[in-house]
């Protein structure tokens, strides 16, 4: 049998992370491009979404695999469109903050940003 240090180390890159949200009457997927304590940047191709939306968001965290389910609510959008191969389409980046104090404190997520050397913000 193989000693762990025999085995390659691979690393993970820790974004994109793709999460599924739901509320206000819809269902979507996006990909978290950054996260932090207090909420996290979506990119989503779900059009509609207005600061003040309530939704809840469900994603895990790369490597640990701890799921995140999450009541957030939409600060900002930044409405933009892409070209494809098939024209244009429709991106949005979402900014979404925790709706509880408790996902602030999480101790998942700081060790999560200890892991992968990002400052807690």
């Amino acid at each position: 049998m193989a000693n762990k240090s025999d085995s390659p180390v691979r690393k993970v890159a820790p974004y994109p992370i793709e999460a599924q949200c739901q509320g206000m009457g819809m269902q979507f997927s996006g990909s978290i491009q950054k996260l932090t304590r207090i909420g996290f940047l979506i990119e989503s191709s779900a059009p509609g979404l207005r600061p003040g939306d309530k939704m809840e968001v469900r994603f895990g965290l790369p490597v640990s695999n701890y799921l995140v389910v999450a009541p957030v609510r939409v600060v900002k959008v930044y409405d933009q469109i892409k070209k494809s191969n098939d024209g244009r389409v429709y991106v949005g980046l979402v900014e979404m903050h925790f709706a509880e104090a408790d996902m602030i404190r999480n101790e998942k997520f700081i060790r999560f940003f200890q892991a992968i050397g990002q400052k807690e913000m």
